[in-house]
């Protein structure tokens, strides 16, 4: 991923301060570990789905835990990998469009359109167990 450290390190000069929470170094582990705006947007659907918060201190931390949360058939660990993928998603393209566009979204209105894509992207049976989840 072509975050700040990294285009730094190639000789860009660009900010090398996060665009989502503007206190910290942007690297991969901070922004997809480390960042307060990423680590409430997780905990906001983690609290969605009814499972407790984390808090990983890097990038390898997180990808662990992920694998693990995510491991398996049930539709738990399905609904977690769908979540996953469309957090990481998110959390970058928000990134970009506070870069390039200097447009953001708050947190409760990035984690409600997480939710209904979750939602609309579901099998039938992961969108029962969904729609019991209480936003």
């Amino acid at each position: 991923m072509l975050t700040a450290e990294r285009l730094n390190k190639w000789g860009m000069n660009v900010d090398p301060t996060c665009e989502l929470c503007r206190s910290y170094f942007e690297d991969r582990d901070h922004l997809f570990a480390k960042c307060s705006y990423g680590n409430q947007l997780w905990n906001r659907l983690l609290n969605w789905i009814g499972q407790p918060s984390i808090t990983p201190q890097s990038w390898t931390q997180h990808l662990e835990w992920s694998l693990t949360r995510g491991k398996g058939k049930s539709a738990q660990a399905r609904i977690f990998r769908m979540l996953n993928a469309e957090i990481v998603h998110a959390i970058w393209n928000e990134r970009s469009m506070r870069i390039f566009e200097k447009r953001s979204r708050e947190i409760e209105s990035l984690a409600r359109e997480i939710a209904y894509t979750c939602s609309a992207r579901a099998t039938h049976d992961v969108n029962r167990l969904i729609h019991n989840f209480q936003f």
